[in-house]
């Protein structure tokens, strides 16, 4: 996603902790649930002032960043919501225990990309499949 200052630079950020399904790019395809979660990210924060609580720069220069929206953690309701999967690879605590707590959740309740039941790839699969 891309963020902007208030002075207008724009920054290349990566949510940390989550995967969500990806969207169609060029040739590319998408997955199912990846434009439903891109506009759900986009409800949630589009004109809004957030905090980015930056854990880590990318190998793609982008950084890796916790979104805050007043106290709410946009992350973790990416993954409550049932727009992407906690990436419990790269995890680590505070957030590890909350994150997988919130997918098992969404899980449970069948919300999202959980409700393609056995049907359901995870995008780091999907990635590998396509070759991207």
């Amino acid at each position: 996603m891309q963020a902007v200052t208030p002075e207008g630079t724009k920054l290349k950020v990566r949510l940390y902790g989550i995967d969500a399904p990806k969207t169609a790019k060029g040739q590319k395809l998408g997955e199912p649930f990846g434009n439903d979660a891109r506009h759900y990210l986009a409800a949630l924060i589009s004109q809004k002032a957030v905090r980015v609580e930056i854990r880590d720069i990318d190998r793609y220069r982008r950084m890796v960043a916790i979104l805050w929206l007043g106290e709410r953690n946009v992350n973790q309701e990416m993954i409550s919501a049932g727009m992407a999967e906690a990436y419990g690879e790269y995890l680590k605590q505070p957030y590890r225990t909350s994150f997988l707590q919130a997918e098992q959740n969404a899980k449970a309740q069948g919300k999202g990309i959980w409700s393609q039941g056995r049907s359901y790839e995870r995008p780091a699969q999907f990635r590998r499949r396509i070759g991207s």
